[in-house]
């Protein structure tokens, strides 16, 4: 069948419009003209270019030290909204950053370095809180959640302001109607024996401690009647069947022109670490660690091991981000997995001041890059100090590097203090699966190990 003229015209416009659509895609130009350009935080545009498996940055302001207003947010992974990680290192960023005296309108554009497929983003980075797009989730059937021997920080589950709030509280009580017991197993032992336990009820071992201050008899006694009573684990080990970290990384930069001048701030910090510590003997020895770095650095150690000062005291917190560039963040035990609020609490508004993390955890691995110092990519207690000093010697490339890291926040509601969404939204979203644990091969055995960086 032939045709007509004006469907001759409209074929050739379409197949060009599709030659030029691949074209814009897969070539350096920047198809700024598309219509599916997505407006993000700053007003600034992020644009595909060269396919579906790489961003490129287009109209992007620069602030005050250099880092770019970033085309991408963390808050619609599955929309396909860039990450926007600076993958420079440390020599890069110095290199890279530009006088405080350039306009903050001036465009850049600069290739992104993450990888652009948010969802996997997301599922590989598991300190980094995103929102999911929300479905319109069938809630005619109800879960019941039970909690024995809560412990008092904890609060009464409610989920009313859950994603999924399909789900019923028993403080204490569990009956043949309860779908999930989480038990907290800080300091149990075998004098404790809970109700009636149903087959079909799913037992979750639940802490927050490390093995080395849990106290639990089934981590010494293989024979203990606990040691093989849990279907489930929820804690703040990654590979918890329920994770549930004592909080979140959030992805949340301030527009380039609300952001403070970072120069300033770097250049008016006058010492180098502060360290709150209470407990002045530890698995991981970091008071010997500290002890070993204040050799090379100033080190100002404030609480129970230092001069008074509560960490509590907002007059001791107030004169951490304008005086110190550090913060040493080191957990008391090297165990897998162990991060503690310590670290979260430095990712609070107006907290300018760069975390430095020693345990056990693959803070690599599990946080967005450059938000921390790492001590495990240092030999040494030494070999740390002395890199500290060097940034701290360079106020641009250490302003830059903060300016990055206060890009995120802490969200606990995504962590310890969203225990009951978490919990519900597992129900709702997690087949029941038969499996007995051996708890103290998966939290005792192999999972803490002894410093061997000091000297």
């Amino acid at each position: 069948m032939s045709l007509s003229r004006k469907s001759l015209v409209l074929l050739v416009l379409i197949t060009f419009a599709i030659c030029f659509y691949l074209f814009a895609t897969y070539t350096d130009i920047v198809p700024t003209l598309l219509p599916f350009s997505v407006l993000v935080p700053g007003d600034v545009s992020a644009v595909w270019s060269r396919g579906p498996h790489h961003y490129r940055e287009a109209n992007a302001d620069e602030s005050t030290t250099g880092v770019p207003e970033f085309a991408a947010s963390f808050s619609e992974c599955t929309t396909g909204a860039a990450s926007a990680h600076v993958r420079n290192t440390t020599t890069d960023v110095a290199n890279s950053t530009v006088s405080n005296n350039q306009n903050t309108s001036d465009v850049i554009s600069s290739e992104l370095h993450q990888n652009t497929d948010m969802m996997g983003q997301c599922n590989r980075l598991p300190f980094l809180a995103c929102d999911q797009t929300k479905m319109n989730v069938s809630v005619t059937k109800q879960f019941r959640v039970s909690v024995l021997r809560r412990p008092s920080w904890m609060q009464a589950f409610s989920f009313h302001q859950c994603e999924y709030p399909n789900c019923l509280f028993d403080d204490s009580q569990v009956t043949e109607d309860t779908d999930l017991v989480i038990l907290y197993v800080g300091g149990l032992n075998d004098n404790y024996r809970p109700p009636k336990r149903w087959p079909h009820e799913r037992y979750a071992a639940a802490v927050w401690e490390s093995p080395h201050h849990t106290g639990a008899s089934f981590l010494y006694d293989s024979h203990s009647v606990w040691n093989h009573a849990f279907n489930l684990t929820a804690t703040y080990r990654t590979d918890s069947d329920i994770f549930i970290p004592y909080s979140r990384l959030r992805f949340q930069p301030k527009p380039v022109k609300e952001r403070p001048n970072y120069g300033e701030i770097a250049k008016m910090k006058n010492k180098t670490a502060a360290w709150f510590v209470s407990n002045c003997k530890t698995q991981s020895r970091r008071e010997d660690y500290v002890k070993e770095m204040q050799k090379y650095i100033d080190v100002d150690i404030y609480g129970a091991c230092g001069q008074p000062c509560s960490k509590d005291n907002p007059d001791c917190l107030a004169q951490l981000p304008w005086q110190y560039m550090f913060y040493l963040s080191f957990e008391n035990s090297i165990c897998t997995d162990y991060v503690t609020e310590k670290l979260f609490k430095l990712f609070e508004p107006e907290m300018h001041i760069v975390p430095v993390v020693r345990g056990g955890a693959n803070y690599d691995r599990h946080l967005p890059k450059d938000t921390v110092v790492n001590a495990a990519n240092f030999k040494s207690a030494k070999d740390l100090a002395l890199h500290l000093k060097t940034l701290a010697g360079d106020w641009k490339a250490y302003s830059k590097l903060l300016e990055y890291k206060d890009m995120y926040r802490s969200d606990s509601s995504q962590g310890i203090d969203g225990i009951a969404c978490i919990a519900c939204k597992f129900l709702n979203t997690k087949p029941v699966e038969s499996k007995v644990y051996d708890m103290k091969a998966w939290m005792g055995d192999n999972h803490c190990r002894e410093p061997n960086d000091i000297t």
